[in-house]
């Protein structure tokens, strides 16, 4: 805590009097942070692709939402003027918004909340490129399961071949479902039909929308925004608000928020089309917590189990998913 507190005195010339780790569920690690007022810092995980203008895109974005009159929060910058500030990784520094957990997020007002996201942003100019790429363009986010790319050297599958832990053991047993799912994305995605692009935020869950007293506050985390498809931003938020505590889904609340969405943002109704994308999104977290997991960069096997489970009952369920 020392060595942050100094970053911020050296930089943004604040006299810190506390700092303390949140314990928020994040790729990220976050601080609270007391000076002469309150804040929220933001240390980036130092993922290997990511670049210092992927970073520039999530904050410019935010900025352009917070001028058009969308409740979100902007960055603050530093004494040099930046927004990004660079030490021993990168940090960012917010004004910190005090929040009440809160029960009552109305399922309807959330999926009115993204349309609304998506259309302010339709005619967004793209400054910085985004971190994360389309999933109608970028398919090496599940195929590296099967064959390595520029980014990952060597396959899922590889990795996993080489290693003798519990967890590689477990990746190869479940590899003839991953690469039958895999075979199922790659053979519909070239037919599938989407209606129009937008920013997507693409993690669109309560924990990034904030409340006081049921009051929403704001929308944050654009880590992994980019330009897509909406139906790709719907179908991975219906996956998130339909989930149950055993990771499978309820396919009619699944349903529903597709529905509910088109009532204020016109999008596909094409059932096939939502089931192979959630197929192929729960596919990128898989192959991306197995190449992080076998190279020890972090542990993602709770991630994996998790989505594994739900791959599972997607599987199983597909004509539920299709009526």
């Amino acid at each position: 805590m020392k060595a942050i507190k100094k970053i911020l005195e050296n930089n943004y010339g604040l006299k810190v009097s506390e700092v303390r780790k949140l314990d928020i569920d994040s790729t990220n690690e976050l601080y609270y942070v007391k000076a002469d007022r309150d804040y929220f810092l933001k240390r980036l995980f130092p993922y290997p692709s990511l670049k210092k203008e992927n970073v520039l895109a999530q904050l410019h974005l935010a900025e352009h939402l917070y001028n058009k009159g969308f409740k979100t929060i902007v960055a603050l910058p530093n004494k040099k003027g930046n927004l990004i500030t660079k030490a021993d990784r990168w940090y960012i520094l917010f004004p910190y918004i005090t929040t009440t957990p809160t029960k009552n997020i109305v399922f309807k007002d959330a999926v009115k909340i993204l349309a609304e996201f998506h259309k302010r942003l339709e005619d967004y100019e793209i400054h910085y490129d985004f971190h994360t790429k389309p999933m109608h363009t970028e398919t090496t986010d599940i195929t590296t399961f099967i064959e390595p790319d520029k980014y990952a050297k060597k396959s899922v599958l590889h990795k996993a071949s080489k290693k003798n832990d519990k967890f590689s053991k477990k990746v190869l047993k479940d590899s003839n479902l991953i690469m039958s799912s895999i075979i199922i994305v790659l053979h519909n995605l070239k037919n599938l039909k989407f209606t129009k692009q937008s920013i997507l935020h693409y993690d669109f869950k309560k924990e990034n929308l904030l409340y006081n007293k049921d009051k929403f506050l704001a929308i944050t985390d654009f880590d992994f925004s980019h330009k897509g498809y909406i139906e790709t931003d719907i179908v991975k938020a219906a996956r998130y608000w339909s989930e149950k505590k055993d990771y499978t889904l309820d396919i009619r609340k699944f349903k529903q928020f597709i529905t509910e969405y088109n009532k204020h943002n016109r999008c596909s109704m094409d059932w096939k089309l939502y089931y192979v994308l959630v197929i192929y999104v729960l596919l990128r977290r898989i192959v991306h917590a197995s190449h992080v997991t076998l190279e020890n960069r972090a542990n993602l096997e709770h991630l994996y189990d998790c989505d594994m489970k739900t791959l599972r009952f997607i599987i199983r369920n597909q004509k539920k998913f299709y009526r």
